[in-house]
């Protein structure tokens, strides 16, 4: 099942033409961990409880980040973290 929120995608335009992007994914480890090691039935209905009803997941991981060579060094490296 996809977990890539797109909420969680930038992408930087330079003059109308793309420069760059990155990609974050959900951290999921927050909710795995209140599972207690199970994943059965009654485990992936507390899952998706805690996932989609308590927004328990605050925290996202880089996952791929791309600056155009061109345009590197410039800041747009730190614009798209700090986003």
């Amino acid at each position: 099942k996809p977990i890539i929120d797109p909420n969680l995608m930038y992408f930087a335009y330079y003059e109308g033409e793309p420069i760059g992007f990155f990609i974050m994914v959900p951290d999921l480890n927050q909710v795995v961990r209140h599972l207690n090691g199970k994943f059965d039935l009654f485990s992936k209905l507390y899952f998706l409880y805690l996932l989609k009803v308590k927004k328990i997941c605050t925290k996202a991981i880089g996952l791929i980040f791309g600056i155009v060579p061109k345009h590197q060094g410039k800041g747009v490296e730190g614009a798209l973290v700090n986003e």
